[in-house]
């Protein structure tokens, strides 16, 4: 995979028009991937397929053996409305939508005599709940005309086990791991990051429950309350379904967890533990068939690029910043091992700069506050200093005065000594003093 391509394959991009418009994807990338599309396009249009121009990268199924069994084989995500761009870069995902076409198609194969048996291989971590209750009918669908059994090669959790159970059996490779019944969300409030950001987003909405909280803004409250009841009844469906279709398996005693094999069959969450060859299956109306296009990867290529890609995808992902070194190194053909080791040094580093750069900031801002109180302080020294010399001025200006800043009250002695008689006696009355020559100087 050339490094111009690698930002459609890490997942940057959802649509591939806006993908061909970036400057980065060279006119040979972008007249690789409108042939590949239009080829699939133009068979579908020939064959009248309702299948997607281009197929899902994890759904592969086989050609009916001498005794009209068939292996479909279900890899990777679980999605709906997988975009096109990752079909083309084969990510690992099935769209279930795909899956629901292919399990009524071999549904109308059996009515015609033409398979006899489907084993359904499952590799997959689960996925979204969008889709899956219609894929999952359809897989009952079909065990209705023939005999479908589930067959778990490595992981089978969640929404993939919820396709597994509508399968009459279901056996697990002894490495396999199983279960995850239940359903969550995650909710993403990023109002704090704004806010230290110096960013303020308000979100207008009517009624009010319509707000949910975008990018920057907190999530109000009754957005958390939705998503609860929301999961918990996508939870409580799920459990319905597999308490229906296993009834061994004790819905009280489970709490969401991953089993080992071991641990599934003897929660009845499977029938048998046995050693499973690998899936016999080419993609579904494969891409393998695409005839060659000049300056675009062919399948085999994909195959053999999906290692070598999925540690600097990995790069890309965790650092975004270092976008145009990771496609340096990848011409070069860097260890991205040791690509990755620079990348987290580099970090390291900025990060100890930036903590750095903080921290001499709130020193530079303490002492502009020190200044700033130094100054005040001088300033009410200089405003003291003012008015003494303005009552040593006036003090000068008026010697026969008492001083104006002085304690003119008769318990002052000096004060005392220039009272009027009338001062004297009434001072007397009311300090109850029997004479005058009693009055204390």
């Amino acid at each position: 995979m050339t490094p111009d391509l690698l930002a459609l394959a890490s997942g940057h991009l959802d649509d591939y028009q806006a993908a061909l418009s970036l400057p980065h994807v060279s006119a040979a990338d972008s007249a690789a991937i409108m042939s590949a599309l239009q080829a699939q396009t133009d068979e579908g249009a020939r064959t009248g397929s309702p299948a997607p121009a281009l197929p899902s990268p994890g759904l592969h199924v086989s050609d009916a053996d001498a005794a009209g069994a068939v292996t479909l084989s279900v890899r990777g995500v679980l999605v709906r409305n997988l975009s096109l761009v990752s079909r083309y870069f084969q990510a690992n995902a099935t769209d279930l939508d795909d899956l629901r076409h292919l399990a009524d198609h071999l549904a109308d194969q059996a009515r015609a005599g033409n398979v006899s048996e489907v084993h359904l291989h499952l590799d997959s971590p689960g996925g979204s709940v969008a889709g899956l209750d219609d894929c999952a009918a359809a897989l009952a669908r079909l065990a209705a005309e023939v005999p479908l059994h589930a067959r778990v090669v490595g992981l089978c959790a969640s929404a993939a086990y919820r396709l597994a159970i509508e399968c009459e059996t279901i056996t697990a490779s002894p490495g396999a791991q199983l279960g995850s019944i239940g359903s969550r969300l995650a909710i993403t409030d990023t109002s704090r990051a704004a806010h230290q950001a110096g960013v303020a987003v308000t979100e207008i909405a009517s009624p009010n429950h319509k707000a949910q909280g975008p990018d920057g803004a907190e999530v109000p409250q009754h957005v958390y309350r939705n998503a609860r009841a929301r999961v918990e009844a996508n939870a409580d469906q799920f459990r319905v379904a597999v308490a229906d279709r296993r009834p061994a398996w004790n819905s009280d005693d489970d709490q969401g967890d991953l089993y080992t094999a071991d641990e599934a069959l003897a929660r009845g969450l499977i029938d048998a533990i046995a050693t499973l060859p690998p899936a016999q299956a080419t993609p579904a109306q494969g891409v393998d068939d695409l005839p060659p296009t000049p300056g675009g990867p062919s399948a085999s290529t994909h195959q053999e690029a999906d290692s070598m890609d999925n540690a600097l995808l990995a790069l890309v992902r965790d650092f975004p910043e270092s976008f145009e070194d990771i496609t340096a190194a990848a011409d070069a053909g860097t260890d991205p091992a040791q690509l990755r080791a620079t990348l987290e040094s580099r970090r390291d580093e900025a990060e100890r700069v930036a903590a750095l750069a903080a921290a001499e900031a709130e020193r530079d801002e303490a002492r502009e506050a020190l200044a700033a109180a130094e100054a005040e302080r001088d300033e009410a020294r200089e405003a003291l200093a003012a008015a003494e010399a303005e009552r040593d001025e006036l003090k000068a200006l008026n010697p026969g005065q008492p001083d104006p800043g002085a304690d003119n009250t008769p318990a002052n002695p000096q004060r005392r000594r220039d009272m009027t008689g009338a001062e004297r006696n009434a001072f007397i009355v009311e300090h109850g003093i029997s004479s005058y020559q009693a009055l204390p100087y």
